[in-house]
């Protein structure tokens, strides 16, 4: 009977991690739904982004909102002659959606004000987990004429919404990045970045959170010197999944009754420097496996470990080729 139920909760948990991972905790990521129409780009005091459901901008920026509906808009002054919010013809180029209608643009670098830059902020549709990882993907173009080229564009997520922009340009260190430069104005270019939740976040801005006035963030493009001064970038189909996690037990208990007996971990095929680390309550390395594909421990050899707290670490490098940790302790009862 202790077997079936097991066995049961082994295929419930299953289907839930399946079920999990393709779960989009993005709302309105392809930028479709919309309020209204797009009236303008914006200006400032005149927001026109926040028409797109479920996305806003964080502080007074003049972040965009571009759709298809803009050049059939009757209300639309200027669409008869130029589609300003339109797409894909619009104030800042020519781009076809990478899926839909809709879109949204970021300066990244303006020339004139060399550290001004712009953002978009949503609420996931639920809180992120502790330790959990999240890929994040998104589709980004540079828009024509562009004679800037930036990188270090990203996400920050936090608990709380971010409305005050001396905030939003001092937390690049919280932040994921995408670290090659974005050039391309003519092919959408995939993003694709992970993030180990810290715990219960339930926003997400992206944008660059680096300071423009380093040359190493924003160079030119070395294009005609008569196009636009600016780094602004175009993006859509946003979404955010849970990946492959490592499921820690908090409590060990090797009795051989089939639950909690020991840390039976895989690992994916494409991750590799793996290295899995066990210390005692004194710091003092205990067990310690490197470059495989699966952890066993304590093994049903003749080692006898001491009840009580015990800490780990596992490191690796990704299927995205990232570098990343997760730490933390658990409870050992032998009852012996």
């Amino acid at each position: 009977m202790i077997i079936r139920l097991f066995l049961l909760f082994i295929l419930l948990n299953t289907a839930l991690n399946a079920q999990n991972r393709d779960f989009d905790y993005i709302s309105n990521g392809s930028f479709e739904a919309y309020d209204s129409c797009p009236p303008n780009i914006s200006t400032p005091g005149i927001y026109c982004f926040n028409v797109c459901n479920n996305w806003w901008i964080p502080y007074y920026g003049t972040s965009d909102y571009f759709n298809e509906c803009f050049n059939s808009n009757p209300y639309n002054y200027s669409a008869p002659f130029f589609p300003i919010a339109g797409s894909p013809l619009n104030f800042f180029g020519y781009q076809n959606p990478f899926e839909g209608k809709g879109y949204i643009g970021l300066y990244l670098n303006e020339y004139l004000w060399r550290n001004y830059r712009e953002y978009a902020q949503t609420q996931l549709l639920k809180p992120l987990i502790k330790n959990h990882r999240y890929r994040l993907r998104m589709y980004v173009s540079l828009c024509d004429g562009c004679i800037y080229k930036s990188r270090n564009f990203g996400a920050v997520f936090g608990k709380n919404k971010v409305e005050d922009y001396s905030s939003l340009i001092s937390i690049s260190n919280e932040a994921i990045e995408y670290a090659e430069f974005i050039d391309d104005s003519v092919n959408w270019k995939l993003i694709d970045l992970t993030y180990v939740a810290k715990g219960d976040e339930q926003f997400m801005t992206l944008g660059l959170f680096r300071d423009t006035l380093e040359t190493t963030n924003v160079i030119a493009t070395q294009i005609d010197s008569g196009s636009s001064k600016v780094s602004y970038i175009f993006i859509d189909s946003v979404s955010i999944k849970e990946t492959f996690n490592v499921e820690f037990p908090n409590i060990l208990t090797p009795n051989n009754d089939g639950l909690n007996d020991a840390f039976n971990l895989f690992f994916p095929e494409d991750w590799t420097n793996i290295s899995f680390i066990i210390y005692n309550r004194w710091g003092a390395e205990i067990y310690k496996v490197e470059e495989t594909k699966e952890v066993n421990w304590p093994t049903k050899s003749k080692e006898k470990y001491n009840d009580g707290v015990y800490f780990y670490t596992l490191t690796y490098i990704n299927e995205l080729n990232q570098r990343e940790a997760q730490k933390g302790f658990f409870l050992l009862l032998t009852n012996n």
